[in-house]
């Protein structure tokens, strides 16, 4: 029986991210019946129940190598996985204390030395702001035996890093093929939301790269009274990652004339309940790139405000780039007069949004297709090239032999590993140690 290890930003509760791991496995299981699939989370238990999967911790270095050493496909992805906006420490691949970057970097490289293919599946690259960022992502990109990405933005960013392109696919998100709950439009909140006038989501988050939260909630505000003084209707604020997005929200809302005329939805709600909320909308607002997604899969007319690189890479490939504006320095009559635009030219974008949705729904497909392919194939890389064969090596050797949890796992056991690590192929050196570690777990 086939064996696939998914790593992706699971089990956080942020719908964008839940909505594409749900089609991902939904997508493989169809294309390869009996499949085992294994996911690293923040959350094993809630994701196993969610999904159906063997789930472990992401924190767990000892568990994923163990993972890994037993799967057939090891999958990054899908979302915006590649960026360093947060900064990235190499030192903390292959640690617990690896995150963001140096944590989708971790089952890549323990694939490489355990001879695993990988595929980096619909994923979004940038903006990489450090050489290390950059390196990093390159030693991923030479790992990968396919790489699909959603847009063509991240597809020359791993071209610009020397990253083989007879290997890179553009494909699509695979939120867009996610079916959105029919019993969206019964829940209380959206049945007041469409009582008269236009229904318009407002999907925020807080941002402040490159832009200031206070001015552009007040300008958001702004534009939103505006609207609402030209005409009516109600606002219903949607969080897509729990109370982050709530708090954005109510900073917002709370700032509203209108303030009678707006609903912040509290409750934390699945992707599928999200996307059939925004289907009930007349218009969406949004700054979160999978509330656009949901806005054009239900052919919805949407706006969205650009805070990354992914959003207007999203609005030119489905050709909403008209409707989509600069988050910073955001000017409150600019936003009112391209959403009343919006709603203006319904028809148009609903009919842009479905033909946009159903090439994207076939890309997405594509990407469950070639994972099958390489599946079945089992081809995985060897020639990474001097420079990232030399790091994939030393990263292993230090971080395997020397990373103190893992020293300590086996110095409980009481005894050496058997044979000296110093100048041992990383390969025999962590089958060595898990091996041991194995033994007295």
């Amino acid at each position: 029986m086939k064996q696939i290890l998914i790593t992706g930003y699971i089990g956080y509760n942020n719908a964008g991210d839940e909505g594409i791991a749900r089609v991902i496995t939904g997508h493989l299981r169809e294309r390869i019946p009996g499949v085992e699939i294994t996911m690293l989370s923040s959350n094993p238990p809630e994701t196993a129940y969610a999904y159906g999967v063997r789930a472990i911790g992401w924190r767990d270095p000892v568990a994923i190598a163990e993972a890994v050493r037993h799967t057939d496909l090891t999958i990054l992805g899908g979302g915006g996985l590649f960026q360093d906006y947060w900064g990235f420490d190499p030192t903390t691949i292959l640690t617990r204390d690896h995150w963001g970057l140096s944590f989708y970097l971790s089952p890549a490289l323990l694939s490489a030395i355990y001879a695993k293919p990988v595929m980096l599946y619909a994923i979004g690259a940038g903006p990489l702001l450090s050489e290390y960022g950059r390196q990093y992502t390159k030693v991923a990109g030479d790992i990968a035996s396919r790489i699909a990405v959603r847009d063509e933005g991240s597809k020359a960013l791993f071209v610009s890093l020397c990253v083989d392109p007879t290997k890179i696919t553009v494909t699509g998100d695979p939120a867009f093929d996610l079916t959105p709950a029919p019993d969206a439009a019964a829940l209380d909140e959206v049945r007041e939301w469409k009582s008269g006038g236009p229904a318009v989501a407002v999907c925020l988050r807080t941002w402040n790269f490159g832009a200031d939260s206070t001015f552009s909630d007040r300008e958001i505000a702004r534009a939103l009274d505006e609207f609402l003084d030209r005409e009516g209707g109600r606002l219903l604020f949607v969080a897509f990652e729990g109370g982050d997005d709530v708090y954005c929200a109510n900073r917002v809302a709370g700032q509203l004339r209108h303030k009678d005329r707006a609903t912040v939805l509290t409750r934390w709600c699945s992707p599928e309940t999200i996307a059939g909320i925004l289907s009930n909308a007349s218009l969406v607002l949004g700054m979160r790139l999978h509330s656009v997604i949901f806005s054009l899969a239900a052919q919805v007319p949407v706006v969205a405000l650009e805070y990354d690189p992914k959003v207007g890479a999203l609005a030119e490939l489905v050709g909403i780039r008209d409707f989509t504006l600069p988050f910073g320095g955001l000017d409150a009559h600019t936003l009112s007069e391209r959403m009343r635009q919006a709603l203006r030219e319904s028809p148009r974008l609903r009919e842009l949004g479905g033909k946009a949705a159903a090439e994207m729904r076939i890309r997405a497909r594509q990407t469950a297709d070639i994972a099958a392919s390489l599946l079945h194939e089992g081809s995985t890389i060897t020639d990474y090239g001097p420079d990232t064969r030399d790091l994939i090596g030393r990263l292993v050797v230090a971080q395997i032999n020397l990373t103190e949890a893992m020293v300590k796992k086996v110095e409980e056991c009481g005894e050496a590993v058997g044979q000296p690590t110093v100048g041992m192929r990383p390969l025999a050196m962590a089958e060595a140690v898990i091996a041991k570690v194995k033994e007295t777990s």
